[in-house]
């Protein structure tokens, strides 16, 4: 009897842990009912994506604009710049026979431009970054070039290498007001046509990563002292516009000013008309190079006097 009380007590101390504990997490209970979740694993809540850095024309207000985007630089001293934004200090020198950059040389790659030039600039460079907003910082060789004719050539330091990303025909006299920092360096060019003269110029820094000028312009003149004194000699038909199809009107000989060129074929010319203020009508006439007034058929010294040759 006392052995069937004990297996008794046994059996129903097994049925209230059964009933106590239930089934385990995750596993199906007997009955076929699905698996209480409530203890399982949740999925984690995504948290907000991280912010996508603003292509590069938005990153102004991200981006700092730096206060000063040129300097010049001694030559025959080292100078440390990071000139690639990689957080490690470059060493750039410039001396009378080598160009160099973490003490390799860089003289093949400027060799022609730079050194084989009839006056190269010496004892001096430029480190400029004409587009805070990219990358990298540039160099500046600059030469004076036969017959005053001066290039300033630009490079940059990419993996370890100096390459030229291209050139501007001026040089840069005054670094604080000729680059914006914006990807823009202005200048004074040398026309080509009609005779020696100058005018104010824009180049671009381009997303593929080379100079060169703005698109479509029109140069207004550097104005000197000697071109107060031109005179048209003969009738000019002059046009309103460039491109028109037709001269809008002829302008008689008179003191004259030209304004501004396309560098291409057209000239912008204003006359006096006899005024003290020398406020005449302004139109355009059109160039062949150095050799001819087109609607004229005559060469620019036959139709204006007092024009600059200078070489």
């Amino acid at each position: 009897m006392k052995q069937a009380n004990r297996v008794l007590a046994i059996f129903c101390f097994l049925m209230i842990g059964t009933a106590c504990t239930g089934p385990a997490p995750n596993q199906a209970a007997s009955s076929g009912e699905l698996p209480d979740r409530s203890v399982a694993v949740q999925p984690a809540v995504p948290s907000a994506p991280l912010p996508v850095s603003a292509p590069i024309q938005n990153r102004v207000a991200v981006v700092p604009k730096p206060e000063m985007v040129a300097a010049y630089y001694p030559a025959e001293d080292d100078i440390q710049m990071d000139l690639d934004f990689d957080g490690e200090l470059e060493t750039i020198r410039l001396s009378t026979t080598d160009f160099t950059i973490n003490n390799v040389s860089c003289r093949s790659v400027v060799e022609e431009d730079f050194f084989e030039d009839d006056d190269p600039i010496l004892d001096e460079f430029l480190i400029t970054d004409i587009n805070y907003l990219d990358e990298q910082r540039e160099i500046g060789l600059m030469v004076r070039g036969p017959s005053d004719d001066p290039v300033t050539y630009f490079y940059t330091w990419k993996e370890g290498a100096l390459e030229k990303i291209g050139e501007i025909p001026t040089n840069i006299p005054d670094a604080d007001e000729q680059f914006d920092g914006e990807g823009h360096i202005f200048g004074i060019m040398r026309f080509s046509l009609l005779q020696t003269w100058f005018g104010k110029a824009t180049w671009r820094l381009t997303p593929d990563n080379t100079i060169e000028p703005v698109p479509d312009q029109v140069y207004p003149v550097k104005k000197y002292t000697y071109m107060e004194q031109i005179y048209l000699k003969v009738m000019l038909p002059i046009y309103m516009n460039r491109g028109d199809a037709a001269p809008f009107m002829k302008l008689a000989p008179q003191k004259v000013e030209f304004l501004a060129s396309d560098n291409k074929e057209w000239v912008q010319i204003r006359g006096s008309d006899g005024k003290e203020d020398g406020e005449g009508p302004i139109g355009w006439f059109r160039v062949d190079g150095f050799d001819s007034i087109i609607d004229l058929g005559l060469r620019p010294d036959h139709v204006f006097d007092n024009l600059s040759n200078a070489d």
